[in-house]
This record gives C-alpha cells, sequence and structure tokens, in this order.
C-alpha cells in the first residue's frame, strides 16, 4: 500500500500542477481575449478614421476640380467682358459714324435744295 499511497500523492500533485496550468492557461486567454477585443474595437475605429480620409479626399478632389472649372469659367468670363467691350466701342464708333454722315447727307440734301 505504500506504494499505491506514493502513487496517489505524486498524481495529486502532478494534478495540483495541473490545475495550476489550466488556471494560469484561463487567466491568459481572458487576456488574449481581451486585448482582441481591444484590438478589434481599435480596428473598427481606424477604418472609420480611413473612411473619413478618403471622404475627406475626394471632397478635396472635387474642390480642386470645382477650383479648376472656375478658373476656365472666369477666364471665359474674362474674354467675354473683353469681346462686349470691344462689341460696344464698335457700335460707339457706327453711331458717330452715322450721325456724321447723317449731318453731311442732311447738308448735302439742303446744299442741294
Amino acid at each position: 500500500m505504500p506504494l499505491f499511497k506514493r502513487r496517489s500523492s505524486l498524481l495529486e500533485v502532478q494534478n495540483q500542477a495541473l490545475i495550476k496550468a489550466a488556471r494560469e492557461r484561463a487567466a491568459r486567454i481572458d487576456e488574449l481575449e481581451h486585448e482582441l477585443q481591444i484590438a478589434a474595437s481599435q480596428i473598427g475605429q481606424f477604418q472609420r478614421e480611413l473612411q473619413a480620409q478618403e471622404r475627406l479626399q475626394t471632397a478635396q478632389e472635387r474642390i480642386g476640380a470645382v477650383e479648376r472649372d472656375l478658373q476656365i469659367a472666369q477666364e471665359r468670363s474674362g474674354k467675354l467682358e473683353r469681346d462686349l467691350q470691344q462689341a460696344i466701342n464698335e457700335v460707339e464708333r457706327l453711331t458717330l459714324e452715322r450721325d456724321f454722315y447723317s449731318k453731311k447727307a442732311l447738308a448735302l440734301e439742303e446744299e442741294n435744295r
């Protein structure tokens, strides 16, 4: 029986060691699961931030396109203003010519009478 008693106490020691190792592993698993949850939460946050940055970049690209379109529109507007000013000047010149030739025609008609 002392053989069984010694064997039994050895098994109890080994069992205690296994229980202790199992508890430590369970605690470590809990820690790792907690860290995993934190990491998953951070990944979600990073993904939201990345999406926000992508939206910002898209908005900046759109703003750039609008600014380029505005620049083109301003250039066209400037050209149209110059063309309009030329047309106004031409109308004024033609009006003066018409008045001049009208007066001349009236003077010739008067002279002919």
